[in-house]
């Protein structure tokens, strides 16, 4: 199916190990409980249920490394309020949704995304996030992996990926320009630095399949 995320998720799961990893497509139905309800009051009908799927995906990933949590809130920041002892991350994009958890005992952060690999101008996406040596891993990743239709936006994801990752425990305002990302497409890895965040040893997970891409940057303990 053009919108199953099972490959990507089967491949993630062999490249970081502890995490777990669940999607869901979007139910405008989907109920949310009273707390979460309140945080989706003034949400649009499309943003309510990525809300929504976006919240299940993250019980059935907590379920997955056997803990609950009936209400995922969200800080003033709007960063996922998880159970604790776990961090995780949670994305959406169209049709989809998916969400990463694992426990603090092997990871300080997680941060997920997800995006479409749809044909574009990436000279426009590529002039507003990437620098001119990122201008050169995009290149690297468009002769190493045929398959890859916008490598700009393969670049955004794992910039947002690395964001969510880190910015829990920096609490500070990043630029694009902040974030630099080094591809190692034959590992599908990549290698994310933040001079704010030298001292985190972050590494980086990308997967494409069936126009999907979702990119994990992770921060091991």
């Amino acid at each position: 199916m053009l919108d199953d995320l099972a490959p990507i998720i089967a491949v993630l799961q062999t490249l970081v190990f502890g995490i777990a990893l669940e999607s869901r497509p979007l139910d405008p139905s989907a109920e949310l409980n009273p707390a979460e309800s309140l945080l989706a009051a003034d949400m649009t009908q499309l943003r309510r249920a990525q809300f929504a799927a976006g919240r299940a995906c993250a019980r059935a990933a907590l379920g997955r490394i056997g803990r609950t949590s009936l209400t995922i809130a969200s800080d003033n920041d709007g960063v996922p309020l998880w159970p604790r002892g776990v961090v995780g991350s949670i994305s959406h994009k169209y049709s989809q949704s998916i969400a990463v958890a694992g426990v603090m005992e092997s990871f300080q952060g997680i941060g997920i995304d997800l995006e479409r690999d749809e044909n574009r101008d990436d000279r426009i996406l590529a002039a507003e996030i990437a620098s001119a040596r990122e201008a050169r891993e995009m290149a690297k990743l468009k002769r190493h992996s045929i398959e890859v239709a916008s490598a700009a936006t393969w670049l955004l994801s794992a910039k947002e990926a690395t964001y969510k990752a880190v910015f829990p425990l920096l609490r500070i305002p990043l630029s694009w320009e902040d974030i630099q990302i080094s591809f190692v497409p034959d590992e599908r890895m990549f290698v994310p630095r933040i001079r704010e965040a030298s001292h985190l040893p972050m590494r980086g997970a990308i997967v494409g399949e069936g126009k999907w891409i979702a990119a994990i940057c992770w921060i091991p303990t």
